[in-house]
């Protein structure tokens, strides 16, 4: 099942690294971080193959950079992608 952060039983200081970040969290514990969070989502959904592949060398190098970027840049990512599908 999914919730936002923002409706968790979280920490102050948990709530201030989820908003940097996405975050995973399993209800057995586990949890993954950032663009380890994508991945797993990915394997998830399927993409099994393609996880392994970025998760390889040299590729697993720059999963963390373009994580990052996406991140740092969202709103004006998520502004072209809008005005594309017009």
């Amino acid at each position: 099942m999914v919730h936002p952060y923002q409706e968790a039983d979280l920490s102050s200081e948990e709530l201030a690294r989820c908003a940097e970040a996405l975050h995973v969290l399993h209800s057995d514990g586990r949890s993954w971080v950032a663009e380890h969070a994508i991945l797993h989502i990915l394997e998830e959904l399927g993409y099994a193959r393609s996880v392994r592949l970025l998760r390889a060398v040299p590729l697993k190098w720059t999963t963390g950079t373009v994580y990052r970027f996406v991140a740092r840049h969202r709103s004006r990512l998520a502004h072209l992608t809008a005005s594309q599908s017009r």
